[in-house]
Parts: structure tokens; C-alpha cells; sequence
């Protein structure tokens, strides 16, 4: 949508159809960011790509008619195309530091008061969402381990769950493209430790429970949080990193969320050093908890020589009737917040480039069996860890 050549957006779907096949293609999105186009654009070496070429700046009117432009363009000349909810639309750009921005660019209220969806073909609303700009070591407990700072941030996006809820329920509000931080350099050391890993699992969680749907991680060359490198590049050998540990964990605590109906609430938790930055989640099936995972982002580095004792919180936890022990996962290294993959277990597990993807069972035996006393099972988690607890 960029471009103001609508045919140029209908030969590149068509395109995309032919080549990779319609049961492939999950949505079609006209406009990347369509907030960030300017009157005034300049791309590489300065070159101008403003209107008449290409779109000039978006207001809610503005935008609510080039999406809808280009969307019947596009089912009226593309065949085969489902009619009726098969477009992501929206797709706002991460606003770091601004919650204005956030919460009021291209407003649902407003933009479907205009008519955006008049044609019943949107499938999804979507955002975009980035931590902050990175930083190197000694930013990562400011900058992604402050439990406060994500969950701020992710409330800003509250406004518009609740509105969907009210008032669209049949649209799921997606956060379609995400990082922990936006560099044009990767800083591994503050984007892909143990201690950005444990950022993703709560901030899968936190949005989960406020009622993101889904969530589409980025994976790209030299990002510095992406998951793994697939090849040798840019003098860095294939290789797992650190924050692929947050989705086995995530997908864990889910189970099987298809059958299920999986649906997940934060909890309250209190006392202990560690109580600002330690949070608790609950996965219900059929309205009953079956797992808990516990998030102790208080910061512990053991690379950094401090020579401090690891603290840790010790948490006590009611389970259902008739429980008589509960099972417990831990996603650890002994290193803590600034540990690499190689030193990274989950359930004493690894998945290394050597194993080719593979799960290697029995690198720690840290996974542990623990009794419940009068109804209670209480669990220590280190700083700088996580643990599923399967009840």
C-alpha cells in the first residue's frame, strides 16, 4: 500500500498466490506500517518516496480509504480469494516511549465508524511491538528484565483488546511483529542472554493475559534476539541462541491449547526480595489450573564476577484438592541473566545446531518431584529463572 499503484499490489498477491498457493497464505496486509508514511519521505540516499509516487501521511480518514482501496482492488481482481475475513489490517508500528502513539494511531472507534471493515474482509487487527532501541550489557535489567516497564508497556494496547472485545469480538488483536529491541547493529549481549529469553516468557504470558491472540516473533539474519542462526554468517558459526529457550517453556505451559481451550490470568504474588520483578501465571483447561509458570526476573549475573549469593524467592502455592505432589521445569543456567545457549537448560534439556533442532534430554538434572504439605506446594525459584509447574 505504500506504492499508489494499486496494480502493482494486485500483481504481487497474484504473484504470491501462484507461487505459493492459497491453502498456504494465512492473510493478505496491504501496508506495512502505514503510520510511518510522510508527505516529506526520504529513503536511501535521500531519495524522495512522497506522494504522487507513493503514500503521503495517514490519518484515520486517509487511511480507512487507501485500505479499503486496495482490499477491493484486490479481491475483485485476484480469484479465488476468500471474500470475507482474509486481510490483517492496521499493522501500527512500534511507538516506543509513547503511549499516545500506542494507544490513539489510527483508532479502531474511529476507523470503524468510517467503514474500514464495511466489506466484512478483515480477519485480524494487528501491531507492532519493540522493547526499546537495545543497549549493551549492562542495560539488561533496565531495559528488558524490569517487569514493570513490559507490563506498561503492554497495557497500553488494553484500549484496544477491550474495544474489540465489546465490539468486534470475532476479530483477534495479533501482535504480529515483535522484538525485544530495535538496533541497526545487534548487541547479542543485552538482545540474547538468559535474562532477554526470560523477558520473552513473561511477555508472552502478560500479553496472553490481556488478551493478545497471537504472536508472531521475529526471526531474521543478525537481528541480535532472533531465535537461532540457521548458517555460518557474518563470521558467526549456525548455532541455537539463548532466547529460543522461552518457547519450548511457552509452549509447555499452553499444552495443548487447540483442544483444550487454554486460556491463561495472571496472579497475584507477594513477599521476598524478589517480589517486584517475579511474576505468576495460570494455564486453565475447562476452567480447572493445570500449570503454573513462575518468571523471577530479579537480575543475578554470575558472568559478571560480582561474587554475590543468588537469591532466591520462595513461593508458596495452593493447588486443587487431591494433589499430592506437583512436577517442576526449570529454565536456568548456572551463569544466570547474562548466560549464553551452551550453559541454558529447560527441563534439563538443550536443542543445539549439533542435535540439529533436536531436544538433548539429561544435560542438568535440575527438574524435581516436590510434596505438597496441607494443601500447599511450596517452590524455590533462583533469581533469573523460571519455573512450569505442572499441578
Amino acid at each position: 500500500m505504500a506504492t499508489t499503484n494499486v496494480s502493482e499490489t494486485i500483481a504481487w498477491t497474484q504473484a504470491a498466490v501462484d507461487r505459493i498457493g492459497l491453502d498456504k497464505i494465512y492473510s493478505i496486509q496491504p501496508g506495512n506500517e502505514a503510520d510511518l508514511y510522510q508527505d516529506n519521505y526520504a529513503g536511501e540516499g535521500g531519495t524522495y518516496l512522497g506522494p504522487p509516487s507513493y503514500q503521503g501521511t495517514q490519518t484515520n480518514e486517509s487511511y480507512v480509504g487507501n485500505y479499503t482501496k486496495y482490499v477491493n482492488a484486490i479481491l475483485d481482481s485476484v480469484d479465488g480469494l476468500p471474500q470475507e475475513k482474509f486481510f490483517t489490517a492496521f499493522d501500527v508500528s512500534a511507538h516506543q516511549g509513547d503511549p499516545v502513539a500506542t494507544t490513539w494511531t489510527f483508532d479502531l472507534e474511529t476507523t470503524f465508524g468510517l467503514g474500514i471493515d464495511e466489506r466484512g474482509a478483515i480477519k485480524e487487527v494487528s501491531h507492532h511491538y519493540y522493547q526499546n532501541f537495545a543497549g549493551g550489557a549492562d542495560d539488561l535489567e533496565a531495559g528488558l528484565m524490569t517487569l514493570s516497564v513490559t507490563h506498561a508497556n503492554l497495557d497500553r494496547h488494553a484500549r484496544r483488546i477491550g474495544w474489540l472485545r465489546a465490539n468486534r469480538p470475532d476479530l483477534p488483536f495479533v501482535l504480529n511483529e515483535v522484538g525485544n529491541s530495535l538496533q541497526p547493529t545487534n548487541s547479542y549481549a543485552y538482545q540474547n542472554r538468559l535474562g532477554s529469553a526470560l523477558w520473552q516468557v513473561d511477555f508472552y504470558l502478560y500479553a496472553m493475559h490481556l488478551g493478545v491472540a497471537r504472536i508472531h516473533y521475529q526471526q531474521i539474519m543478525h537481528a541480535g534476539y532472533n531465535l537461532w542462526l540457521p548458517v555460518a554468517s557474518a563470521g558467526l558459526p549456525a548455532q541455537v541462541f539463548a532466547n529460543y529457550y522461552s518457547q519450548p517453556f511457552v509452549a509447555d505451559f499452553l499444552g495443548d491449547s487447540a483442544s483444550a481451550n487454554t486460556t491463561v490470568s495472571k496472579l497475584d504474588v507477594g513477599g521476598g526480595d524478589a517480589a517486584p520483578n517475579l511474576a505468576a501465571y495460570a494455564a486453565f483447561e475447562a476452567g480447572a489450573p493445570k500449570r503454573l509458570a513462575i518468571a523471577n526476573l530479579a537480575y543475578w549475573n554470575g558472568t559478571a564476577s560480582s561474587g554475590t549469593t543468588r537469591p532466591a524467592a520462595s513461593v508458596a502455592i495452593t493447588v486443587p484438592a487431591g494433589t499430592s505432589e506437583v512436577t517442576v521445569l526449570r529454565l536456568s543456567s548456572p551463569d544466570g541473566a547474562g548466560a549464553t545457549a551452551d550453559s541454558i537448560t529447560y527441563g534439563g534439556s538443550q536443542w543445539t545446531y549439533e542435535s540439529q533442532g533436536k531436544e538433548v534430554k539429561g544435560v542438568r538434572d535440575d527438574s524435581e518431584q516436590i510434596a505438597v504439605k496441607d494443601g500447599v506446594a511450596t517452590v524455590s525459584v533462583p533469581a533469573s529463572e523460571a519455573v512450569l509447574v505442572h499441578l
